[in-house]
């Protein structure tokens, strides 16, 4: 719920006599605005709004606490003028000043008891004349009308200030934290320890294994009878010819095939950063041969079927795969290291349908990231077709209450042919849906980047998101905007300020 502090200033004696009168007044301009547009106003007064403090004057110390909060003023004088400050006629002089200052709204009054009242102190008359020559102020005569023209006043206000404003639909967040949580990236790392820790499993069973039967191997050729039985047979021979017959069509396969130097690169560099310890043996095929078919239209993938360390192949390979798109992504991720996404929406506080909306962000060419710098590599670019666009950078999609951005259509996917097969080229596709996704006009004026949004067909009290997330460096600490539309009786401007 959007709330509007409303400062109450006024002498005492209004507030001895009416503050009855002028809270109920506001009570029931909440008891609408609350249903229709969800808006609060909440009273601010010296009373019950300040804390004390020691060591300033006390008007200082209201100014502080008190003009800085408020959005509006709402002041009153009565019979009396007040007490005069440093350099103004009473505090409420002081207030309106200052308030008016700020480029605050102001409403003042001046209440009478009857026609005939003639009890107001006379620096009060010459404080209302020397009023009207530049202000304009509503008289209430009797104590019965206060409800209904404070009422009216706020009315007024709210309708004259409804409009076409700029919101953060939320807090702004870390885009590192944010991607990796979209791409599941400590799932990523969890599946590769899991599987590092499998492959140490089994290679710490097959190197006992293999350590159980060379024992017996060596036993046995110690019998003097066996290896006389071996060597008057030509075993060798037949071993031959059966091993040539076997492996026609094949040839055997080298590890660096299935676990390349980029993979052993990224495997002990995995292990280092997570104090994983790897078997010996771990990247061997402990003696075993490994084939491949060399025939044509065949699968060229290892032949690992009958093989006693299938298990350990297939672990391998998959570990090969995991490690590159985990240091791809890693890699990519680096270009959002100390960046935030900014989620914004405009919102159309106006009772009539805006047809066409214009949107000009101001913001430090320091901290302005242009989104075509982020583009994906082919493998992280693979991975953001088959999870959606959306899911990264559209805050619709994160946010409910707001409405869409009305995107063109996106282009078609860029296929590529290969061997009479079509297939999509993942990359060249996404940097064609960045390009649109991201079709803001872009203009560098001396040392701050203007970022242009247009949007079209609000209805009343709609909000519609920005086209996707506004990406910043996390040092920024304020941006400003300015909105125009073929249907705003003026030009609106604005400033979203980051407190982290």
């Amino acid at each position: 719920m959007k709330i509007i502090n409303a400062l109450l200033s006024c002498p005492s004696d209004v507030f001895s006599n009416f503050s009855n009168e002028i809270n109920e007044a506001i009570d029931d301009v909440n008891f609408y605005i609350e249903k229709l547009i969800d808006t609060h106003i909440a009273v601010k007064h010296y009373s019950s709004s300040s804390y004390s403090q020691v060591g300033k004057p006390a008007q200082d110390h209201l100014d502080d606490t008190l003009i800085i909060d408020s959005d509006v003023c709402l002041a009153f004088y009565y019979h009396r003028l007040g007490t005069a400050t440093r350099n103004y006629k009473s505090g409420t002089d002081e207030e309106i000043h200052l308030m008016r200052n700020a480029g605050k709204h102001v409403s003042l009054f001046r209440i009478y008891d009857s026609k005939d009242d003639k009890e107001s102190e006379p620096d009060l008359d010459e404080y209302f004349k020397g009023v009207s020559s530049f202000s304009m102020y509503r008289t209430i005569i009797g104590r019965e009308k206060i409800f209904t023209e404070v009422r009216t006043d706020i009315l007024n206000y709210l309708v004259s200030s409804f409009s076409v404003d700029v919101v953060q639909i939320a807090n702004s967040f870390e885009a590192v934290d944010f991607l990796k949580a979209t791409i599941g990236y400590e799932s990523k790392k969890a599946e590769i320890i899991g599987l590092i820790n499998g492959i140490n499993e089994f290679t710490q069973r097959k190197n006992e294994f293999d350590r159980i039967t060379k024992k017996s191997l060596d036993d046995a050729k110690k019998n003097e009878a066996i290896q006389k039985l071996i060597d008057n047979q030509d075993y060798k021979k037949l071993a031959e010819v059966t091993g040539a017959l076997k492996n026609f069509g094949r040839t055997p396969v080298s590890l660096s095939e299935l676990f390349d130097d980029s993979s052993k690169e990224y495997l002990f560099k995995f292990s280092n950063e997570n104090g994983i310890e790897l078997q010996e043996n771990f990247l061997s095929f402990h003696g075993e041969t490994i084939y491949k078919s060399t025939l044509p239209f065949v699968s060229t993938n290892p032949d690992i079927e009958n093989s006693p360390i299938k298990e350990k192949i297939e672990k391998l390979e998959k570990l090969s795969d995991l490690l590159k798109n985990y240091y791809s992504w890693q890699n990519y991720l680096r270009k959002y290291n100390d960046l935030i996404f900014v989620p914004l929406s405009i919102s159309n506080n106006t009772t009539t349908h805006q047809e066409a909306v214009n949107v000009k962000v101001h913001i430090k060419s320091s901290e302005y990231i242009s989104p075509i710098l982020l583009l994906p590599d082919a493998a992280e670019a693979a991975e953001m077709f088959s999870i959606g666009l959306d899911a990264f950078f559209n805050p619709f999609i994160r946010y409910a209450g707001c409405e869409e951005y009305r995107y063109p259509p996106f282009p078609q996917e860029v296929q590529t042919v290969f061997f009479d097969s079509m297939f999509t080229d993942y990359k060249a596709t996404i940097d064609n849906w960045f390009r649109v996704m991201f079709d803001c006009e872009v203009e560098r004026i001396s040392d701050e980047v203007v970022l242009t949004v247009h949007f079209s067909n609000i209805n009343a009290e709609e909000k519609h998101c920005f086209p996707t997330y506004l990406i910043l460096r996390n040092t920024v600490e304020s941006i400003y905007y300015e909105i125009s539309g073929s249907d705003l009786p003026r030009k609106h401007n604005g400033k979203i300020d980051f407190h982290r």
